[in-house]
């Protein structure tokens, strides 16, 4: 298997979990963007830095950057629901 593929799958089981983590919904509200896209692009950075070179020093910086990110949605998921879980996807601005 390819390192690119295995950092295909580390992806998919970190957005599996941050699926069983956060409530069902959270994505239409505009706001968990602004929370949760800087912890996405450390955990996408973190991830190719791995693919590249796998040591021990990567798999813990992506280890971090993975439960940062869960740690951002459930952060996200739990603002949602102190807003009222508001169901209408807000516009961005232009």
């Amino acid at each position: 298997m390819s390192r690119a593929e295995k950092a295909r799958i580390v992806a998919v089981r970190v957005c599996v979990r941050i699926g069983e983590l956060v409530p069902e919904g959270l994505g239409h509200w505009h706001p968990a963007g602004d929370l949760v896209v800087p912890q996405s692009d450390v955990f996408f950075d973190r991830l190719k830095e791995w693919e590249t070179e796998d040591t021990p020093s990567t798999r813990s910086k992506l280890e971090a950057a993975s439960t940062a990110l869960m740690a951002a949605w459930v952060e996200a998921g739990r603002q949602w629901e102190a807003a009222g879980r508001p169901q209408v996807r807000e516009e961005m601005p232009a």
